[in-house]
């Protein structure tokens, strides 16, 4: 077996063989390195967990070896906060769609729904109408009659209760990047309307 090695440079971590150096991916999973002698210089390919070994793609090369390649700490710590930032991103998505409630209906925040408000609207505007015949409220009952004042309404405070949320999301992404916060128990998402 040769004399594989993983060294630390100056740029992150490196094979290293016989003097030849080639970097290396900071990964955030521990992989295998494979080792290829090939007639331009030193071939390495990268498996990382459940991926096919790599194999030197071109002709003459010689298997060197193989060499484990731990993960590295500071790409962990950036999966980690990135996965805990879509976490949060998520659960700001799950509150918006809750919504608002105008006169004791409830209208849902979705985009889907935030899209149909502002169509309805536009469209009672270009009719010039008051009231909704009938209108279907996002828990599925049906109201008679319905102001189209309530229904613009809800559009506005669905939209200012987006915007706090988001500015919400916002701090939490910062503590997230300041390593300030490392779980997403126990958020609050609670806005004033």
């Amino acid at each position: 077996m040769s004399n594989l090695q993983i060294v630390t440079t100056p740029d992150g971590r490196a094979l290293e063989h016989d003097g030849q150096q080639i970097p290396l991916p900071a990964l955030p999973v521990d992989a295998t390195v494979h080792a290829y002698a090939t007639p331009t210089g030193l071939w390495a390919g990268v498996q990382k967990p459940g991926e096919p070994r790599p194999v030197y793609p071109g002709s003459g090369g010689q298997k060197l070896g193989s060499v484990e390649l731990p993960a590295d700490e500071q790409a962990k710590e950036q999966r980690r906060r990135a996965e805990l930032a879509a976490l949060i991103e998520s659960q700001r998505k799950a509150a918006e769609a809750q919504g608002v409630t105008v006169n004791g209906i409830r209208y849902s925040g979705d985009p889907s729904n935030r899209a149909a408000l502002l169509e309805v609207i536009q469209f009672a505007r270009e009719a010039q109408l008051t009231t909704f015949a009938s209108w279907k409220d996002s828990d599925n009952q049906f109201h008679a009659n319905h102001p189209v004042a309530d229904v613009e309404q809800a559009l506005q405070a669905i939209a200012h209760r987006r915007g706090a949320l988001i500015a919400l999301e916002g701090q939490y992404a910062t503590q997230v990047a300041a390593g300030e916060l490392d779980s997403i128990e126990g958020l609050s998402w609670e806005v004033l309307s």
